[in-house]
């Protein structure tokens, strides 16, 4: 989620500017390996951390990650077994890194408009043919980014990537000639096509009850608060 591994002599990744100095700007560490090659990794973020461990599939923490959808995309069956058994946002499950290892924000919101699901629908409430076009669209998305070395200028003209970062300016941004929408689910922002992104009805309705019991239960409590405030003059 955050640095990247350079090799000397090789072309970075497409959004790593300086790839013909060494040792590159915001180094951590360089690995110098038998061959001779050396392995550079950088983080102008300062988030990630690196640990040496022994067997790192089975220790701590890479052992708590999730399939990883490039490589490691379970079958359809686990996969709905998987999503069926948790009672969430779908946007907040997508970003669980226990759930698949690898998907961020950006990510998330693509998989989700690709497959024409709302962030805060409810995983329980995911029909079938979501799932099944939601594992579609998590493979095909991942591996063809990975395959144009996520350089975003080669990126599908009808992916929401491009007109998704217009939040807080002056500008309003469409897709396919459908107006994109922010909101924020899980605590991150999410870019929408209302038009194609819809909540089902049953989570409408479960939101206009959930809604409804918190205007009833702040009213009950002003009541009482006003009634201590009589018996107290």
């Amino acid at each position: 989620m955050t640095g990247s591994l350079l090799i000397k002599g090789k072309r970075g990744p497409a959004f790593f500017a300086e790839t013909n100095f060494w040792p590159p700007k915001f180094v951590k560490f360089i690995l110098t390996m038998e061959s001779g090659d050396s392995i550079a990794f950088t983080d102008p973020r300062r988030l990630s951390r690196v640990w040496l461990k022994s067997d790192p599939l089975c220790e701590l923490p890479i052992s708590k990650l999730g399939f990883d959808p490039l490589i490691d995309m379970p079958l359809i069956d686990v996969f709905t077994h998987q999503i069926k058994k948790r009672k969430l946002p779908i946007k907040a499950l997508l970003l669980d890194q226990s759930f698949s290892a690898g998907i961020g924000n950006w990510l998330a919101d693509e998989i989700l408009f690709q497959s024409q699901i709302h962030p805060a629908q409810r995983t329980d409430d995911l029909s079938d043919e979501n799932i099944q076009k939601l594992h579609e669209k998590m493979e095909f998305i991942v591996k063809k980014a990975v395959e144009l070395d996520a350089d975003s200028s080669k990126f599908p003209s009808d992916w929401i990537f491009d007109q998704r970062w217009n939040k807080g300016k002056k500008v309003v941004s469409y897709i396919n000639e459908e107006k994109i929408e922010f909101v924020t689910v899980a605590g991150r922002t999410s870019a929408i096509v209302p038009t194609i992104q819809k909540l089902s009805k049953l989570q409408v309705r479960k939101l206009y009850l959930h809604l409804l019991l918190i205007v009833l239960h702040s009213s009950s409590e002003r009541s009482a608060e006003k009634k201590d405030i009589r018996e107290v003059k």
